[in-house]
């Protein structure tokens, strides 16, 4: 709820009349269907295990060929650990394909990210009647650190980005 009062707070100072909804991310009721165009999750699906049960909802909301613009954690990066000696050499922890959940703490926030495979992502898209049309895996740039930034992410991609759109009414 901190960050549903800080996007708030934000939008009053902007000027920006936003409703906002506190809720599971698969309960969608409050909107009709074929009501939204565009739809942005960044790193919020990562708490997700069943991300099948959200596309589909969002698939029910969203317009005929709307976009749905994601980014989670890479799979790659999650199998990686900083040396704790030098911060700098990272070590793998765990295989590609472990699908066990990751706790994480930083900068006062905690969570937890559900490893999503880029195969079984594309999968679970496709079979929510979405189309991929684009993925990336952006280069980290040292210009764009936070609290959630690792020097891991000079090894491999630390983000996946992905573009799907609508299939379909």
């Amino acid at each position: 709820t901190a960050r549903l009062t800080q996007a708030r707070h934000a939008a009053d100072v902007a000027g920006v009349k936003v409703e906002f909804h506190h809720s599971d991310l698969a309960d969608l009721a409050f909107l009709r269907a074929d009501s939204v165009e565009l739809v942005v999750a960044v790193y919020s699906l990562a708490g997700v295990q069943d991300l099948g049960r959200v596309f589909r909802q969002l698939h029910r909301v969203m317009r005929p060929e709307g976009a749905l613009v994601l980014s989670l954690p890479h799979p790659m990066a999650l199998m990686l650990e900083p040396d704790t000696d030098d911060q700098q050499t990272p070590y793998l922890t765990r295989t590609a394909w472990s699908d066990q959940a990751i706790t994480w703490r930083s900068g006062g926030d905690e969570g937890v990210s559900h490893v999503h495979q880029i195969g079984d992502l594309f999968t679970t898209l496709l079979r929510s009647n979405f189309r991929v049309d684009a993925l990336a895996e952006p280069t980290a740039s040292a210009e764009r650190s936070s609290l959630h930034s690792s020097p891991l992410r000079e090894w491999v991609p630390s983000t996946l980005v992905m573009r799907a759109r609508k299939v379909g009414t």
